[in-house]
């Protein structure tokens, strides 16, 4: 569990940092995001997100995991975002679940969801 939590962190840094080739590392190659903005995503879509989203504050709170298995975890947290993308503000809080598996020598991401809750 351990593993795939900090396997978030990195996935979160990456993303901060503009970094397109340890996010796509870092989530499966048949990954699947939907957002608060009622979008969604997959991996190549999400590299190219990368580049466009100008983050500038990403607070994560009440983090809690659970084991589905050996291989399979899934992680429920609180974030409050303050970004952009493409002029468009994307500030807001939210509920997030993701599902991390461990497969090609590390934890990936297989799954991620947000969803806008009480600002």
């Amino acid at each position: 569990m351990q593993g795939a939590q900090n396997a978030l962190q990195q996935l979160t840094r990456a993303f901060l940092q503009k970094d397109r080739a340890t996010v796509e590392q870092l989530v499966t190659e048949d990954h699947m995001s939907i957002t608060g903005r009622k979008r969604t995503y997959n991996r190549n879509d999400i590299g190219a997100q990368v580049n466009q989203m100008d983050i500038h504050q990403y607070q994560v709170s009440n983090q809690q995991c659970r084991n589905l298995s050996d291989q399979k975890v899934l992680i429920h947290f609180e974030t409050r975002i303050n970004a952009s993308s493409n002029g468009r503000n994307e500030n807001g809080n939210f509920a997030v679940v993701s599902v991390w598996v461990q497969e090609n020598g590390g934890w990936q991401e297989s799954f991620y969801q947000e969803t806008r809750i009480g600002d």
